[in-house]
């Protein structure tokens, strides 16, 4: 680990990297842009076998802290670097991402004026030049939150009601990684990151978090999530499972809030159960759509959907098949 110390800081972004060594420069640009005075970048190496350190190294200035580890995944990197942090204020940026200019310093100045907020998370935009951009928001699926109880603290920024915001979160995550600012203390009470979750370790945290201290939104954009073909979220079957994954774990640590709110839990791991294995079903791939149905049948509460649907997969194929062409017959 090389570092300066800034007593000054009050903002740590975190960004935890693995083999790409050619996208930091600009990321690490951006954040510098950022408007941000003392800013902390901590780069987490999490076990590079590129040229990480050199780049880092390159890029020189007291605001770097470089912290190289084996590799642990991307939420065991980000928690190396939570620990790491002397801040106040925490927040994550990957590597392909990138903040906007002049953003960060008025929600910062906004956590000083509300000590009652534990986080601030704001708008995004997703795109790439080439293609274009568009709203984080809309292509998530989460305008439902502008419909939630709220309070305003001040012109444009919104303090949503827990519960309510808890109760959205377990059916779609509602935060962009890239686009939250958070109190460090919230987060360390919280449990940092679960190791386990590799894709949805934000989703479940932001749930044990949620109870601990209310979330505020604000409309301004403070990042860019870069869509490109190596995009995680690409990968349809990767993200259904870690959706399952993340909600089981989540109900495992059994939380009062998470006992509150059970059945909605129970239905949205039944919706994602089936979909996980829908999209077998869908490609015709039937032997392991029936292995899905039935590990949904055996990990969620009873769902007539995915019990009659494994049953129709241990059919013979032609079976399957005239079955699915039956069925077009009533939309």
């Amino acid at each position: 680990m090389f570092c300066m110390s800034d007593s000054a800081a009050r903002l740590s972004v975190i960004i935890a990297s693995y083999n790409r060594a050619d996208l930091l420069p600009d990321c690490i640009a951006s954040l510098r842009n950022g408007g941000v005075p003392g800013l902390k970048i901590i780069v987490v190496d999490d076990g590079s076998r590129d040229n990480t350190r050199e780049v880092v190294a390159s890029l020189g200035g007291s605001d770097i802290d470089y912290i190289y580890q084996e590799n642990k995944g991307l939420s065991g990197a980000r928690n190396t670097g939570i620990r790491a942090a002397t801040t106040p204020y925490i927040c994550y940026l990957d590597s392909d991402d990138y903040w906007l200019p002049g953003v960060a310093l008025p929600i910062l100045n906004m956590l000083d004026r509300h000590p009652e907020v534990g986080a601030i998370f704001t708008e995004a935009r997703v795109g790439n030049p080439k293609d274009g951009y568009y709203s984080w928001k809309e292509s998530a699926g989460t305008f439902r939150f502008d419909q939630l109880p709220f309070k305003e603290l001040e012109p444009g920024l919104r303090l949503f009601e827990g519960d309510a915001l808890y109760k959205l979160m377990v059916f779609r995550n509602a935060v962009f990684t890239g686009a939250i600012i958070q109190r460090r203390e919230l987060i360390v009470r919280a449990g940092l990151f679960d190791p386990e979750l590799k894709a949805t370790g934000d989703y479940e945290l932001w749930m044990r978090a949620l109870p601990l201290a209310p979330f505020a939104h604000w409309p301004e954009p403070l990042a860019i999530y870069t869509r490109h073909e190596t995009n995680m979220t690409n990968d349809q079957d990767l993200m259904q499972q870690a959706f399952c994954d993340t909600l089981i774990k989540h109900g495992a640590k059994n939380t009062d809030w998470y006992r509150n709110h059970k059945a909605l839990f129970d239905q949205a791991l039944r919706e994602h159960l089936f979909y996980f294995g829908y999209s077998a079903y869908q490609r015709r791939d039937y032997a392991l759509a029936r292995q899905r149905f039935r590990d949904g049948m055996r990990r969620a509460p009873f769902d007539p959907r995915l019990t009659a649907y494994w049953v129709a997969t241990c059919l013979p194929r032609p079976a399957v098949e005239a079955a699915r062409r039956f069925r077009r017959l009533f939309p």
